[in-house]
């Protein structure tokens, strides 16, 4: 099986650049968005029996390698400015969508003040990581709750953390990436959290692939209800294909999102700043345990923290 998930990830690699720099727009948006899809299912149908952890980090590697190749040729409707190298580094060596920085790929440093934050986040999230592996020796909470405590850590590791050790890298060669994470504690919406504050590569890859060219065609609403099911599918192929259980959960937290979206514009534009945020969190972390469902939780989370000590 590694040797088939290696060889379609080589393939969607070298492809992805192949049609970054093909002149038929159209057809390259089209195959652009074939390969995540057929990429995906070839691993997922060739993973059985796999351990859904394994498996888990196969697909989203998959997939991400796929994105690249949609992002790229969305970014640059005919071909691509990006040569061999700086297709390599961008989408080998930095998980977000915006392929543009590193066009610059080779200049002289530029300034980047998130090594340190993003040191500090990876040592804090290492460190509370291993305290809860070494805490479920003793005690095991529920399984929403396990979800909510299990969750920090791993984003203060590697988006907060990981992530940000690699942008201070990339501005020493003259890439200038954005962070992935903008404080979203600070969200004062949904719409601010969603949209400007959580996953930036994420909403990189949902503004260039997907809300510019359905702006020609569509609503904003439309735009955002498509952004949000794509979110709900690839949602579904980290964390309900590897545990074979959970499937529709995941795609249904994004659509109450939208929903909530859609009231949070109409009811509480005048609200104050501590209703405004209230009302963020508890939209985001009540219906979580659809998203990080208990099979997952179960089947991934559990055996991996557990593996730690």
């Amino acid at each position: 099986f590694i040797m088939i998930a290696g060889l379609i990830a080589v393939l969607s690699f070298f492809t992805g650049f192949a049609l970054s720099k093909l002149s038929y727009k159209n057809i390259a948006k089209a195959a652009a968005w074939l390969l995540p899809i057929i990429s995906v299912a070839l691993v997922y149908f060739s993973s059985a029996g796999l351990a859904p952890g394994l498996s888990m980090l196969v697909l989203i590697s998959i997939l991400f390698l796929g994105m690249k190749a949609v992002s790229i040729v969305y970014r640059y409707p005919a071909k691509s400015r990006l040569n061999f190298l700086q297709w390599t580094c961008f989408a080998l060596g930095w998980p977000g969508m915006d392929a543009i920085p590193f066009e610059r790929l080779g200049d002289t440093k530029i300034p980047n003040n998130h090594l340190r934050s993003g040191v500090v986040f990876f040592i804090v999230g290492s460190a509370l990581l291993f305290l809860l592996a070494y805490s479920l020796q003793f005690y095991e909470p529920p399984v929403y709750l396990l979800c909510l405590i299990s969750f920090i850590p791993f984003v203060m590791i590697f988006h907060l953390g990981l992530f940000n050790i690699i942008a201070a890298f990339w501005a020493t060669v003259g890439v200038s990436v954005v962070p992935l994470m903008d404080a979203p504690w600070k969200a004062s919406s949904l719409s601010d959290f969603w949209g400007k504050r959580w996953n930036i590569a994420f909403i990189q890859m949902t503004k260039i692939a997907i809300f510019l060219p359905l702006a020609k065609h569509a609503s904003a609403g439309t735009g955002l209800l498509v952004a949000f099911i794509a979110s709900g599918i690839f949602h579904e192929v980290a964390l309900t294909l590897p545990v074979a259980a959970g499937f529709g959960l995941p795609l249904l937290y994004f659509l109450i999102q939208v929903i909530l979206i859609k009231i949070e514009k109409l009811f509480l534009k005048k609200s104050n700043r501590v209703l405004k945020t209230i009302w963020t969190f508890s939209c985001l972390l009540l219906p979580f345990p659809l998203l990080f469902h208990a099979a997952f939780v179960k089947a991934v989370f559990l055996p991996f923290l557990h593996e730690l000590l």
